[in-house]
């Protein structure tokens, strides 16, 4: 907040919450079942402590009250390896690396971490429409150095929304996972200090410290 000047939201990409096939759920509340009556008997996989689907998975545990066991990895590849082979169960993960699998019966996809349903999967619900308030994913934005004069900040604004207002824009960007998102610069402040207020208290209430 004190060192960049906010211009706008490029484009977002929800989280998805995936099983490998071999557990026998096909939505969310019925895997939260699942993981109430096996407290710690299921793996999660992630990135690594403290990156995106780490700090997602974290907040449907503590959402739901579940108790699965966290298994790091470097980064996407290797999870989806750990996944592929049941190394790991479950985890969060973004549509354009796991549709091959979802697509070949490998992972199964329970729900979208998002406040409306995901256009690439539309009979796909959302977690909350499932009874489970898990919001997370992915953004890009346009940001400038703190100190940026209004005038332009206001004009880099103005001009990148014409661009994501374009149909071609929003229908490409859909195409490789992403939801054209846009808005006002004090639309873009606003997400930046509700999401920074949101992880702070997950961190808080599960003690998290960087490794």
């Amino acid at each position: 907040m004190r060192d960049f000047t906010p211009i706008v939201i490029l484009v977002e990409a929800p989280l998805l919450l995936v099983t490998h096939r071999s557990i026998p759920v096909t939505g969310a509340r019925e895997f939260v079942d699942l993981l109430r009556a096996q407290p710690g008997r299921l793996n999660y996989g992630s990135y690594g402590s403290g990156t995106t689907n780490f700090l997602a998975y974290e907040l449907f545990k503590n959402v739901t009250g579940t108790d699965v066991l966290h298994v790091p990895y470097r980064g996407s590849a290797p999870l989806l390896t750990a996944l592929m082979a049941a190394e790991v169960q479950t985890a969060f993960e973004y549509h354009p690396t796991i549709r091959p699998h979802v697509e070949a019966g490998t992972f199964r996809i329970l729900g979208v971490a998002s406040a409306s349903r995901f256009r690439p999967l539309p009979d796909v619900p959302t977690l909350g429409e499932q009874g489970i308030a898990v919001e997370a994913g992915g953004s890009v934005w346009l940001v400038a150095p703190a100190g940026l004069p209004a005038p332009v900040a206001d004009r880099l604004n103005a001009e990148v929304n014409k661009v994501l207002a374009e149909p071609e824009v929003r229908r490409r960007l859909a195409e490789i996972g992403y939801e054209a998102v846009g808005g006002t610069r004090e639309q873009a402040s606003g997400r930046i200090a509700d999401d920074i207020a949101k992880w702070t208290r997950l961190v808080r209430a599960i003690g998290y410290r960087p490794e």
